[in-house]
């Protein structure tokens, strides 16, 4: 079960930095600007996100393409395997001479990766191996040896996020409405081999054959399939308000969220194979089955509330100054779900006519398993942004964010164990006593319970520099401070005896019993400290007063595979 708690670990603690755009919204929907100053500076694209701000935005805008919407990982020429989509628009109608600014953001991507795979490759590998022997040492090949292993593993990200926002000019306030719906989904196709994992996916075909006489000796023959799929989704309603000079020179900026979301893990593995020591003759078989598959789908609610302040301090220099506070969270409700994983060896020896001799080994684990979440979060924050010069040829931003998030998780496992072994020597003698089914059964429940804190001080700055009357150069950095707790307790709740029942050929039977065997409870608690500065930059080229070119990622202008683009057309 390791790996569903490491999935649900890193899909549910949240990490801070979004500081002038809203929880769960923004992780897409950013601008260049944005992103190569620090987040210290945002473009009427960022906007977009806050309908109370839409009179702020002048022009109508269109996204197709390359366009604003951006994550750090976007690359325009990079060629990865996957298809990246993007669609928006700002425009501003007027029913009944009523000014109604409408705006739609949509992305589309999905992207396929190689991975680590069992034959030292990434994606898919194949080996072939060809080889003769001489068996007799007569100087001439009588054995041949084929093998054919196929060993694969990729992982797939689609991300589809969707907003749509509508704003209302009443006077001093702009008020206005939205609807985001998001969606995350990752999976991951888990390498495999037969000796090392049977869990995964692979296949596997190996052949003995008599060169002389060109009769298969032996055959063995694998296939394995593994997949694990989790999808973080959410619907989001809310509304944004903006008052103007609610007092002299300060602006007042409200955003409220409300929405449901869901978490979904599974995963499917199952393996088949089996090796045929008397190929075309009498039956000696061995096969093998591994199997594993559970599926868990909590859900629950999204919330936030953003209240900032912006005041200006000086029109001539565009000087301004502004205030964050937000609070957002979320939390799945515990939900159950049952699990298997199934092992199986079953040996069978054809002795004679009628005569079969059988042994199968089964192993069995299912049960119930049950996980719920929430986190909470909160930031607070200042930033002050200005020109610094007369001729405003450089803009100048700093600010100070300080951030807590919080995490906890509970993971309960329910589960009943069964082995059986089961033994025929086929003599087919009566009341044999040599013949038995021998069957272990003992269950157990324990509870994973972990929690998290992540508090973080961010202390960017940056500049843009007018260069030309078109031409701007960006640079932001952003020095970091993150204190983490983590603790993760498991507490076992109960255990039951192993008992062995015992049932011989000859009718006999036998009862064992151990002494109930309590797994010790472990609490694991961690202090971490991490610092560092992050950089970033960007060329925004304007042509004219419709068309904005911007550019990030091309410090090595030889290797346009890290370039990443933007395009807005403005009318």
């Amino acid at each position: 079960m390791n790996k569903i708690k490491y999935l649900i670990i890193v899909v549910s603690v949240g990490v801070l930095g979004a500081q002038v755009l809203p929880p769960f919204m923004g992780q897409r929907f950013q601008s260049f600007r944005y992103l190569s100053t620090a987040g210290l500076m945002e473009d009427d694209f960022d906007l977009l996100l806050d309908p109370g701000r839409y009179f702020d935005i002048k022009n109508n805008l269109l996204y197709t393409g390359l366009s604003n919407f951006a994550t750090n990982s976007d690359r325009a020429f990079s060629g990865w395997d996957g298809t990246h989509f993007m669609f928006g628009f700002k425009n501003t109608f007027n029913p009944m001479g009523s000014p109604l600014p409408l705006s739609l953001l949509y992305a589309h991507q999905t992207r396929r990766d190689p991975q680590w795979n069992y034959l030292g490759g990434t994606g898919e590998t194949e080996n072939y191996i060809h080889e003769k022997y001489d068996t007799d040492g007569n100087g001439s090949y009588d054995s041949l040896h084929t093998e054919k292993i196929i060993s694969s593993s990729f992982s797939e990200f689609k991300e589809v996020p969707f907003f749509i926002g509508v704003a209302k000019d009443l006077g001093n306030m702009k008020a206005g409405l939205f609807f985001h719906r998001f969606k995350y989904a990752e999976s991951f196709e888990a390498p495999g081999d037969r000796s090392i994992d049977p869990y995964g996916n692979f296949s596997y075909l190996r052949e003995e054959r008599d060169l002389i006489t060109g009769r298969l000796l032996e055959k063995e023959e694998w296939n394995g399939s593994h997949k694990i799929d989790s999808v973080i989704q959410g619907n989001l309603f809310g509304g944004s308000v903006y008052i103007i000079n609610i007092i002299p020179a300060v602006n007042l900026g409200i955003q409220v969220g409300y929405g449901i979301g869901s978490l979904n893990y599974k995963e499917n593995a199952n393996t088949e194979g089996y090796i045929d020591y008397n190929p075309g003759g009498s039956l000696s078989r061995e096969d093998f089955t591994y199997r594993r598959n559970f599926e868990i789908a909590p859900g629950g609610s999204l919330y936030f509330l953003r209240l900032y302040g912006k005041r200006i301090l000086n029109k001539n220099y565009n000087t301004e100054d502004y205030f964050y506070l937000s609070f957002w969270g979320r939390g799945f409700s515990k939900t159950q779900t049952t699990f298997e994983n199934v092992t199986e060896d079953y040996l069978r020896d054809d002795l004679g006519t009628g005569v079969l001799r059988e042994s199968r080994l089964t192993d069995k684990a299912y049960g119930n398993l049950e996980y719920g979440e929430s986190s909470k979060s909160f930031l607070l924050g200042y930033r002050y942004k200005g020109f610094i010069d007369k001729e405003k040829r450089v803009y100048f931003a700093i600010g100070f964010f300080f951030g807590n998030s919080v995490f906890n998780s509970t993971f309960k496992a329910d589960s009943n164990f069964e082995t059986v072994n089961y033994f025929n020597d086929g003599d087919n003698e009566p009341d044999d006593p040599d013949d038995f089914t021998s069957t272990t059964t003992f269950s157990k429940s324990n509870q994973l319970e972990r929690s998290s804190s992540i508090r973080t001080i961010e202390l960017p700055a940056a500049c843009e520099f007018k260069l030309t009357k078109s031409l701007y150069f960006r640079i932001g950095a952003n020095p970091y401070f993150i204190f983490t707790e983590n603790e993760t307790t498991n507490t076992p709740l109960s255990s039951t005896s192993r008992v062995t029942r015992t049932v011989w050929g000859d009718g006999t039977e036998s009862v064992d019993v151990e002494p109930v065997q309590t797994d010790t409870g472990t609490r694991d608690k961690s202090i971490s400290k991490t610092s560092g500065v992050s950089y970033s930059y960007g060329l925004s080229y304007k042509i004219g007063n419709n068309f904005v070119l911007d550019l990030m990622g091309f410090a090595i202008l030889t290797n346009m595979q890290s370039w990443r683009v933007s395009i807005t057309f403005k009318f």
